[in-house]
């Protein structure tokens, strides 16, 4: 079975003009016969092009994510979820065939994995050995069509513990997903999108470019130093501060609302069955104020996006519910609770194929407070204005690239402490795999 359910002859998808890079990708994803890779730079139109090909997809086609977070915002599941993994070092799991999992992977269209950057080698080789038993065909995943979708430089797979990290480093190359033992044979396509969309001035694209891939030269960190502003984050305007920790971030907007002379008002999100804490959209207990700086969380049609920033201007009722008024660019809006699915894919009882369950839901409204948030949060957002705090400097590979990246435009961006050349990290493996296409 494929992966589309029709055949690409179309130019626009779910009102979505396709780039021929877009419509060439969605060709490959339509006729891959192996696992495919759809790369690309921030902004590029990766999210986009995902949206397209869920839109034209199977039921049948498992939609996964590394993390709860990046699973619900594609309406899916997670890896260690769906294939009922332990949060372990998996080279270490021993395997065992599940009869029900097996006829959920005889009825499988294809997998697509999201934000492949922060999926571990050994995490992927787990998945193919796993296919490969319960469909019990040797090829790779076990015949199951393969989509990954993430840029490669954006934030790479967590090992936290040193012991770990030694044992990992014995086994593979890296961490990465590329170095994952079941791709050596495998005939990885890979497919990249370059034409940016967030930006539109080719001399900024050009600068963060060489970001991400640590080749920027004195006269360009001399550029974007030339946007420092030590003052910045204690200046209350648009922007959004991007830090490197999550302590910051909280420190920064608890410090900003309590500044707010107005009455407190809290918010608990509403969960039903099975939602794990870190699979959260949104705080659980949302603490606003009128005057509340916030990002939207969720698309809109219409009105914002992912990423939108606006402000909280009352608090009120509408058609019986709770609803917060904000002001956002395109004016005043009353924003009710919105549902996040937890999904979890079971074969159908009334015939082939799959059904998504929902086990579990969170219900809160789509926004956050927003004077700061952590630069691992704010990958896939877009904002106008930015205030990046290195006061503690990159300590990751890509942090740098990824909070540089969510401006639309150089003038849009200011520094709280200058970039240092140290600050600008790419790892050698990622050069090697880009090196192969």
């Amino acid at each position: 079975m494929a992966i589309l359910s029709q055949p690409i002859e179309f130019n626009r998808v779910s009102g979505v003009t396709l780039t021929r890079e877009m419509k060439n990708a969605m060709l490959e994803v339509a006729n891959a016969t192996t696992p495919v890779f759809i790369g690309g730079s921030a902004g590029t139109g990766k999210s986009t092009l995902l949206r397209s090909i869920l839109s034209q997809a199977n039921k049948t086609l498992a939609v996964l994510a590394p993390t709860g977070a990046a699973a619900v915002n594609v309406r899916g599941t997670t890896i260690h979820s769906f294939f009922r993994f332990p949060p372990a070092l998996m080279t270490q799991h021993s395997f065992k065939v599940s009869n029900s999992f097996r006829d959920v992977c005889k009825r499988l269209s294809g997998i697509v994995i999201d934000e492949i950057s922060m999926v571990r080698a050994d995490l992927l080789d787990a998945i193919d050995v796993s296919l490969k038993m319960h469909m019990q065909n040797s090829k790779p995943f076990g015949g199951i069509p393969m989509v990954f979708f993430g840029d490669t430089a954006q934030l790479p797979p967590v090992i936290a513990d040193g012991n770990l990290k030694d044992h990992f480093a014995g086994l593979y190359e890296s961490p990465f997903f590329f170095d994952a033992a079941c791709l050596r044979f495998a005939g990885l396509k890979h497919v990249s999108l370059t034409q940016t969309f967030r930006q539109t001035d080719p001399d900024f694209v050009g600068l963060l470019n060489r970001v991400r891939d640590a080749s920027a030269t004195a006269a360009d960190i001399a550029k974007l130093n030339q946007r420092m502003d030590s003052r910045a984050s204690l200046v209350n305007d648009g922007a959004i501060v991007l830090t490197t920790t999550r302590r910051t971030a909280n420190d920064t907007n608890t410090q900003r609302l309590s500044e707010i002379r107005h009455a407190e008002t809290v918010f608990q999100a509403r969960i039903r069955g099975d939602v794990k804490e870190n699979a959260y959209p949104t705080d659980n207990y949302l603490r606003l104020k009128p005057g509340a700086r916030i990002v939207m969380l969720q698309n809109s049609s219409d009105f914002w996006m992912n990423g939108t920033l606006g402000t909280v201007v009352n608090f009120g009722q509408r058609d019986g519910e709770d609803a917060i008024q904000v002001e956002l660019p395109t004016g005043l809006h009353w924003v009710k609770r919105v549902t996040w699915d937890v999904i979890r894919y079971a074969k159908s009882k009334d015939g082939p194929g799959l059904v998504e369950e929902v086990v579990g839901s969170f219900e809160q409204f789509p926004m956050k407070l927003a004077w700061a948030i952590t630069i691992h949060k704010c990958q896939g957002m877009t904002f106008d204005e930015v205030i990046v705090d290195l006061s503690h400097g990159a300590f990751e590979y890509g942090q740098l690239y990824v909070a540089l990246s969510r401006c639309r435009a150089l003038t849009g961006l200011r520094l709280t402490a200058p970039i240092r050349p140290s600050d600008l990290k790419f790892h050698p493996r990622i050069q090697w795999f880009e090196q192969q296409r």
